[in-house]
């Protein structure tokens, strides 16, 4: 049976003073934009299982339990790909990253001032399979970009969180 891995996520677009905020990545040497993967709710398990889904228990060694990253036996792509669009028993709002990946490591006393964000879909992820060379397996990666309008008091605590901590970059294009 040939398999085809899918990871699906979300990253954030936050644009601050004409220039990008990137979190340094924990699985990798590099910065990029915060956000990650999907989750799947209990209630997806029967159906995940039922077309075949095998989850990927770990990724560079860290734990992405219910993750949406799974290898779907080919055959079942299409019924997947209906299951996610239709977005039930799936995590559909962005909070969970933003919080774990930004809001966790600022201040303790700024943390309120991000109990609400304005985000807005810009781009919605693509279903195309590629050959992932990492990987060495099919995959399709379907990423949605998410913008974020950060209120002024918002982007100073970043601004100055920046200023001091090399867990976060603005960087130019």
């Amino acid at each position: 049976m040939e398999y085809i891995r899918i990871s699906a996520s979300y990253l954030f677009n936050i644009k601050l003073d004409n220039q990008y905020l990137l979190i340094k990545s924990e699985r990798r040497n590099q910065y990029q934009p915060v956000g990650g993967c999907y989750k799947y709710f209990p209630n997806a398990e029967k159906f995940l299982l039922s077309i075949g889904a095998i989850p990927e228990k770990k990724s560079n060694g860290i734990d992405s339990l219910m993750d949406l990253r799974l290898l779907v036996p080919q055959e079942n792509i299409d019924v997947f790909i209906k299951w996610f669009n239709s977005q039930q028993n799936r995590e559909t709002t962005y909070y969970r990253e933003f919080n774990e990946e930004l809001v966790s490591i600022l201040p303790q006393e700024k943390h309120n001032l991000f109990n609400k964000i304005r985000a807005e879909k810009q781009v919605s992820g693509s279903f195309d399979i590629f050959f992932d060379n990492e990987k060495e397996i099919n995959s399709i990666k379907p990423m949605d970009i998410i913008k974020l309008d950060f209120t002024p008091k918002q982007k100073q605590v970043v601004r100055d969180f920046c200023s001091h901590n090399s867990n976060l970059i603005l960087a130019t294009e």
